[in-house]
């Protein structure tokens, strides 16, 4: 299965991080700039990290092929016929991850 990557230029902006304008920061000698006394080391992590994007399309994908072929799996055993619009999905899904 294909695994698809994060979003372009994600990785790029992570690799070699330089604080932002607005970073706790002081300005120190020489031009060199230096935290702030009161600025803690989460707090400037934050500032450089970008926050949590979502979870891959793949991840949930799968989770969501499992419940549908679980969900027809019961209508199968109670001897019920199985909504359409179930089947549509779980072919979306195989379309997309298989392709």
């Amino acid at each position: 299965m294909k695994v698809p990557s994060n979003c372009a230029g994600e990785a790029d902006r992570v690799q070699g991080l330089t604080p932002p304008e607005n970073a706790p920061m002081l300005q120190g000698g020489k031009g060199g700039r230096v935290t702030s006394p009161g600025a803690s080391v989460e707090g400037f992590r934050r500032a450089l990290a970008p926050p949590l994007g979502l979870r891959p399309r793949w991840s949930w994908d799968s989770e969501r092929a499992e419940e549908i072929e679980a969900a027809m799996e019961r209508y199968a055993t109670a001897e019920k016929d199985t909504p359409a619009c179930w089947a549509e999905e779980l072919a979306e899904i195989r379309e997309r991850t298989f392709a």
